[in-house]
């Protein structure tokens, strides 16, 4: 249900240019340049999975119309060098082009996925952790190991978001909560009797930040 309803936002993204669809992502991380280095390396990973997340959207939508666009892969491919690496060194988002890059691993000890796996264990059970560890949720493995070496605290809360705007539901949601809180996933809950038929039963997992972090 979700996948086809994200789907179906493609052609409003492709009406945009690339410049356009980057601009709230630089100005978010510009907003991260006067942070702690390890703080700023989470949020700036937070803002790669998101943007990864638009241009594949796009990217799928041109594809399937049989159209390309050339910056628009040289944006993923970066996107993709940068997941593993430190983004603190990074001035501009732009910069991620650059064909050289002074950025080193991200390095995270043995201890922190120890952590990692007891707060995922008592937040969803093994079935949590089975999901953050499949391929196609590697950004969510990385940025829950860095928030949990911050000592950021796992949340979940039950919604029930209304299907004809869920496809905006995730942006929506960190424009309102972000930096202080990431959502990590956004699923559906089950069946329910007590749900409205335009509704979709979810149930989120974030991130959120030290209240020593907040202002």
């Amino acid at each position: 249900m979700k996948s086809r309803l994200l789907a179906s936002a493609a052609p409003q993204l492709a009406a945009h240019s690339l410049s356009e669809t980057l601009h709230p992502f630089q100005i978010r991380w510009q907003n991260t340049q006067s942070l702690e280095v390890r703080r700023a390396n989470l949020l700036r990973r937070s803002i790669l999975r998101d943007l990864a997340f638009e241009l594949h959207r796009l990217q799928s939508y041109l594809l399937a119309t049989g159209k390309k666009n050339a910056p628009l892969l040289q944006y993923e491919q970066a996107i993709e060098r940068y997941r593993s690496l430190e983004l603190h060194t990074v001035p501009r988002l732009e910069d991620l082009l650059l064909p050289s890059s002074p950025a080193a691993f991200l390095r995270l000890s043995a201890e922190t996925e120890n952590q990692l796996l007891r707060t995922l264990e008592q937040a969803g059970g093994e079935s949590l952790i089975q999901r953050l560890k499949r391929p196609d949720r590697i950004w969510e493995w990385k940025l829950s190991l860095e928030a949990r070496q911050l000592d950021w605290t796992l949340q979940s809360q039950e919604l029930d978001i209304e299907i004809q705007s869920l496809s905006q539901f995730d942006p929506l949601w960190t424009e309102k909560n972000w930096p202080h809180q990431i959502l990590l996933l956004t699923e559906a809950r089950g069946p329910s009797s007590q749900i409205e038929a335009s509704h979709w039963p979810a149930r989120i997992y974030y991130w959120q930040s030290r209240a020593t972090d907040r202002p």
